[in-house]
């Protein structure tokens, strides 16, 4: 299932969205009218992306559908002739001159624009670009995963809307360890080496990412004495060995990886003697029981003469999340995204793909701009003014497939956080949450289900 996820690592990366308004564009009156640019890269790692073209058909049809009487949607996209791309670098590139082009090109009388993407984790020309025309920029992506990188003074007309943090993932691990009265307690953060060195998977990289910034963020912002621990989950033996070393430093053990790694991690635990109550094991997993990224379970079909010992070890595991609702609307979108890859671009979704959280951002992206843009239009305002929009598109709350998407006064999205722990029905409940709406921490609130991700 990797190659899927290094399919859709490289169908992000190469693909730009420009946004431009045309004031002499033919079209009615009423209607100020949007080009939708698509960029799309060639070459051996880059293929037709049609993952996010069908995510980008679903979003100009919901644009069509829900403001056409004011905006009126066209689609161009521009190839980009490069026979073996290989750095991210290299993609923006290409991109950013296609962008200056279409920025200075005086036939096209351009009276605003802004851009989308590209999903490069390593490069900023096309945010340094927006910030110099004044521009909207939107991060669909873990581009700026960590706020702490994210300078706003260099990057100040940028809104990003990827699906998690580490920022608030740390405020919010550090707030669950007050409430065990742990934050003077030695702490342990396990991280999966065999998806942690593949940092070109998905999987990897937010595993990278996570790890780097949760142990960084428990010891230098929260004087947390912590200490890291690389270990291949997928062997059983390691685990034991690497359990052994990290409990006689710390009772408190963060284990960051897949969801269907977690279980033979508690189990090589129970197997040394090392769960109940002296310890304390949290499952951080920003996509809460999906089956992209794996879910946490201690249930198992194809092992089951260990289930027993598995679900007595998950009385001393909690799983740290991010809150999703899965909403008609959302599964709807999912199932059109699937039906539209196959039946127009001859592509056959799995479900792993069909739930690429950052995928998905595009669309959210791509809802929130062209609502603030029609709120501008029918107010009179200046659609050219990018930190005006900038302005306007900031700290609120927009619903987006019967989500809240909340967008702070910086610009970046905040999300709901939540602790979760076994009930007596034996399945995850939240216990405690972060509330992205309201900014604070509060008692759980009724079950969610998030059978799949955001």
């Amino acid at each position: 299932m990797l190659e899927h996820m290094d399919f859709f690592r490289s169908a992000s990366l190469c693909l730009a969205i420009c946004w431009a308004l045309f004031d002499d564009f033919p079209s009615s009156a009423a209607q100020s009218t949007i080009a939708l640019l698509e960029y799309t890269g060639r070459g051996d790692i880059i293929s037709n992306p049609v993952g996010l073209r069908a995510v980008l058909d679903e979003a100009e049809d919901h644009l069509r559908t829900k403001y056409g009487f004011q905006l009126n949607v066209t689609r161009k996209t521009f190839n980009i002739y490069r026979s073996n791309p290989t750095l991210c670098d290299d993609l923006e590139t290409e991109m950013a001159l296609w962008a200056g082009q279409l920025r200075y090109n005086e036939t096209l009388d351009i009276a605003g624009m802004a851009i989308i993407g590209p999903d490069c984790l390593w490069t900023s020309s096309m945010n340094y670009m927006a910030k110099e025309w004044e521009i909207p920029v939107f991060v669909p992506s873990m581009h700026f995963a960590n706020r702490g990188n994210n300078n706003r003074s260099d990057y100040s007309t940028l809104t990003r809307v990827a699906p998690f943090d580490n920022e608030e993932m740390v405020k919010f691990v550090y707030n669950v360890l007050t409430m065990f009265n742990c934050t003077t307690c030695p702490v342990v953060v396990l991280c999966d080496y065999d998806y942690y060195r593949t940092r070109e998977s998905l999987q990897g990289r937010f595993i990278t990412s996570a790890c780097r910034a949760l142990e960084s963020g428990l010891h230098k912002g929260n004087k947390i004495d912590t200490k890291l621990f690389l270990v291949n989950t997928a062997d059983t033996s390691a685990v034991q060995e690497i359990l052994i070393k990290a409990s006689a430093i710390a009772k408190v053990i963060f284990l960051v990886a897949p969801g269907d790694r977690v279980r033979s991690i508690m189990l090589a635990a129970s197997d040394q003697l090392l769960t109940g109550k002296e310890y304390l094991y949290f499952a951080v997993q920003p996509w809460h029981e999906t089956e992209f990224f794996g879910n946490v379970t201690w249930y198992s079909e194809t092992d089951p003469d260990r289930n027993a010992d598995a679900r007595a070890a998950f009385d001393s595991l909690f799983k740290i999340s991010t809150r999703f609702e899965n909403t008609p609307e959302y599964r709807n979108l999912t199932s059109e995204v699937k039906r539209v890859s196959e039946e127009k671009y001859g592509y056959n979704f799995s479900h792993k793909d069909e739930a690429d959280p950052f995928v998905l951002s595009y669309y959210y992206s791509l809802a929130i701009y062209g609502q603030v843009l029609n709120e501008t239009l029918a107010n009179g305002g200046d659609t050219s003014d990018g930190p005006a929009l900038c302005r306007s598109m900031w700290n609120r709350t927009y619903t987006v497939l019967g989500n809240d998407v909340v967008i702070d006064a910086k610009g970046d999205r905040s999300v709901d956080w939540i602790l979760s722990q076994m009930d007596s029905t034996d399945k995850f409940r939240p216990i405690m949450e972060y509330s992205a709406r309201s900014g604070l921490l509060q008692p759980r609130r009724d079950p969610v289900d998030n059978s799949t991700t955001q």
